[in-house]
């Protein structure tokens, strides 16, 4: 008995010990459970329940710089917390991802990961990113091995081929090395039609947004309530953008030539110096705020006022650089960063206020020469008075106002600038962006009206709000249709054009390859490798084509096929062949930004230098493609070895009328007159807006046009092709119908009324900055569109402006390159040794 007793009395005393030990447990479990519901699932960090550091196996995520430098909406970041892991968040600045692009670009993802880390440290505690430069592949690898990480959490919905090839690189490498790869995806609506896991795509946009009327948008995740950092050595610091700058220089062995065509012409984008300061998350988030408080065109007027920078002195340098933390605080510099400062107040709030004010003195901004792409659309809006102001200021009142910034600008183009590269660089997530519109929308309609917050279609114009909403639809549409080609090409999908049957001259079908222009304009490209290997083409030039309007890079084929056959016939070398979709044709993307003449040019221009490499090439140009392969020449002269014009459009001036032109302007070029814009606005014609219906007009007569011409693309084709009416196939008609169907087509028609002055073809030519290279002319004689005797005359015309400029009249219409293409291979193999 005495024996029952004392054991009852040690059950009932640890009975009680017992209970004392759970209440912190059972507390603990509660605050994972709210934790839980508040993360939709991830679960919370750093509760007592968890297990010991030793013991929590370690996940690494894997931050690329395309479309995920946040920690809003990160799936990769929810699921280490899930998994009750330790986060080692990594950078690493590999060469193929993040080098040999524009300076702006990188300056931009510095900037991104600067405030990532900022935000990674206040949600661990003090740890911070991890940073590393090499290849991807190796330096994974090494850290996982080193840190003994079970996982890797990565972005996995890039199409573009460069990201594509080090990913896939990378993932093998990892699970090779024993690591789990998990990806996740940027998709507005993982598993619908033409998701990585959802069924077809459909042949167009207006049949996809069929399909997914009823499939809301996911949900954007908040970010982690905190993060449990691992710790693992010392890091590298991040280094100035400056630093990066430089490694990126040292690595390429194209760095240095790149480095100097670009130099050589500039192409920095309208409004660089104001964009570049939204590129982190805090930064890019105030921005989407402020523009839809302000709405489109008052956000427009405050921010889009100057689209490039004051000319620098002669004898000031190209560029000042900011360096480390003075960098850092100026490109975080915004005033709706300030308001978000201001509010946490300290420190970090003045410091904030008084970058802003250096901000605005020149000499601590990344400074460049102006390019032609951004005078372009100073042109715009170079007669607006907008220095002071309401205007100016955002300000909105009930007194009639002059002509704005917003006015002039396309419907969606305050929202795409100011949005594009934020969401390129993934500080800014897509599903955000479209929820936060949805939810003003709800919250405002009955204060603004439908004008500013409508989300549904409109049978006029586009609302501020509903804008912002087809910013990230679009570009998830032009991503789904790329990744659907993707898959076409390996036979896991049909390609949006099947069903078209092609007929006439054989063609040589392409590689096609996506890659993100400038502030990330999603672009399609072919390309024709050579026969020999990249040591034996040693400095032969490449060719690359360019389609005219309307056209893709498809157009191109049958000339390709027939170049390669006779170039082997000719016991000539094949050369590398490119055939670009140019933004607004084609499969590429179809920004909602104003398209003129220079903004191609710049695509033409950042495409030779970043996918080419800057080599040497020979550029052939159809109708626009021809005018821009002209500019393309004349900007890129250093490394162009010739021209070939087939039915050029362009300006095209008598000889002695253009002597007496240059006169009247005091021998000043448009070229140069155009990049004086800014100082100068009378140096050219002013922009003449429409009288009355303004944007909205410009885009529904964009939408009749296109909507008009659609059934009878088939029809028009046979025409342009007077001689060989079978090569017009359906192939080529169902691929021009259906980019002409593509959300943001008819505003490529609108752009048509706000070209800037055309440089003529004889400052392309003969001026001494013009191109001075050998020019070959396979003239369409029958042309149809301008008539054969007009087509006759300007090649007659062309003849006579040099006597290098080789001229050859062809029985064929408007597109001779795919009506009649073994004939203009002929040609072009025969001159072919004046460029070699």
């Amino acid at each position: 008995r005495d024996t029952m007793s004392l054991m009852r009395r040690w059950t009932s005393l640890a009975a009680i010990l017992g209970l004392l030990t759970a209440a912190p447990i059972i507390k603990g479990l509660t605050r994972v459970q709210h934790g839980r519901s508040h993360l939709r699932g991830a679960r919370a960090v750093g509760s007592p329940a968890r297990m010991s550091a030793q013991a929590r196996p370690v996940h690494m995520v894997w931050f690329t710089g395309r479309g995920d430098l946040r920690t809003h909406d990160h799936p990769g970041l929810h699921r280490v917390a899930e998994a009750d892991a330790l986060c080692l968040p990594v950078f690493v600045l590999d060469n193929r991802l993040h080098c040999g692009r524009q300076e702006t670009c990188l300056r931009r993802l510095h900037a991104a990961i600067v405030d990532l880390d900022k935000e990674i440290k206040s949600l661990s505690g003090g740890r911070g990113l991890h940073f590393c430069g090499g290849a991807a592949d190796d330096a994974l690898v090494a850290l996982a091995r080193r840190s003994k990480a079970t996982t890797c959490h990565v972005v996995s919905d890039s199409v573009e081929t460069g990201v594509m090839e080090v990913v896939e690189a990378t993932t093998a490498a990892l699970q090779a090395a024993g690591v789990e790869v998990c990806g996740w995806s940027n998709e507005l609506r993982p598993g619908a039609c033409g998701s990585q896991t959802g069924s077809q795509l459909p042949r167009t946009y207006a049949e996809y947004r069929r399909e997914i009327r009823h499939v809301p948008v996911q949900e954007p995740l908040p970010p982690p309530a905190s993060l449990d950092v691992a710790e693992f050595g010392k890091p590298e610091p991040i280094p100035s953008a400056g630093t990066c700058l430089e490694r990126s220089m040292q690595h390429s062995k194209d760095a240095a030539r790149v480095a100097q065509i670009r130099s050589a012409f500039v192409t920095t984008e309208p409004y660089d110096h104001v964009i570049s300061t939204w590129a982190g998350e805090r930064a890019a988030l105030g921005a989407l705020q402020e523009y839809m408080a302000l709405g489109r065109d008052a956000f427009a007027d405050k921010y889009f006022g100057e689209a490039l920078l004051p000319a620098l002195d002669d004898e000031e340098p190209e560029a000042t650089y900011l360096e480390d933390e003075e960098e850092d605080l100026a490109l975080a510099a915004t005033p709706a960063r300030m308001e978000v400062e201001a509010e946490e107040g300290g420190e970090d709030g003045v410091a904030v206020a008084v970058a802003e004010r250096r901000l605005a003195s020149a000499s601590v901004l990344p400074l460049a020469p102006p390019s032609l792409h951004a005078a372009g659309q100073q042109w715009l809006i170079a007669d607006l008075p907008i220095a002071n102001g309401a205007a100016a200021n955002g300000a909105t009142d009930s007194k009639p106002r002059l002509p704005t910034v917003g006015s002039r600008l396309a419907l969606r183009e305050a929202a795409t600038r100011a949005l594009t590269p934020a969401l390129t660089l993934g500080s800014l997530s897509p599903r955000r962006v479209y929820h936060e519109a949805r939810n003003y929308s709800r919250a405002h309609a009955a204060e603004l009206g439908p004008a500013r917050t409508t989300l549904e279609g409109q049978s006029w114009g586009r609302s501020d709000l509903g804008a912002l909403v087809d910013v990230v639809e679009w570009r998830d549409w032009y991503a789904l249709l790329a990744a659907n080609e993707i898959r076409a090409a390996k036979g896991a999908a049909k390609s949006v054009d099947f069903g078209a049957e092609a007929q006439g001259a054989p063609r040589a079908l392409p590689e096609y390859r996506y890659w993100r222009w400038g502030a990330g304009y999603l672009t399609r490209y072919a390309f024709w490798d050579s026969d020999e290997s990249g040591e034996a083409h040693g400095d032969a030039p490449d060719l690359l084509f360019v389609h005219g309007f309307g056209a893709s890079a498809e157009q191109w084929c049958r000339l390709a096929y027939s170049l390669r056959e006779q170039f082997k016939a000719a016991g000539q070398r094949v050369p590398r062949m490119y055939a670009i979709d140019l933004i607004g044709f084609g499969h590429s993307e179809k920004p909602g930004i104003t398209l003129t003449q220079h903004v191609w040019e710049a695509h033409l221009a950042d495409f030779v230098t970043e996918m080419m490499a800057a080599r040497p090439f020979v550029v052939v140009g159809n109708s626009i493609g021809g005018g821009l392969s002209a500019g393309l020449a004349s900007n890129l002269k250093e490394i162009c070895k010739g021209l070939v014009l087939c039915n050029t459009a362009g300006r095209l001036i008598e000889p002695n009328e253009y002597v007496r032109e240059m006169e009247e302007a005091s021998q000043r070029t448009v070229t140069k007159r155009t990049l004086g814009i800014r100082d100068d606005p009378r140096g050219l014609p002013p922009y003449p807006p429409l009288p009355f219906g303004g944007q909205p007009l410009l885009d529904a007569f964009g939408y009749v046009l296109i909507s008009y011409l659609r059934p009878q693309v088939k029809g028009l084709l046979r025409q342009y092709y007077p001689t060989v009416p079978d090569n017009a196939d359906d192939k080529l008609a169902v691929s021009i119908g259906r980019d002409g169907s593509d959300p943001g087509a008819p505003n490529v028609i609108a752009s048509g009324q706000k070209l800037p002055p055309q440089r003529p073809l004889n400052e392309l030519l003969c001026t001494e900055d013009g191109f001075p290279g050998p020019v070959l002319v396979p003239q369409g004689a029958l042309d149809p569109l301008t008539g054969p005797e007009r087509s006759q005359s300007r090649a007659k015309l062309l003849a006579s402006l040099r006597s290098d400029v080789t001229v050859r009249l062809l029985d064929a219409g408007h597109c001779p390159h795919d009506e009649v293409p073994h004939l203009v291979a002929q040609e072009i193999v025969s001159w072919w040794p004046n460029v070699a």
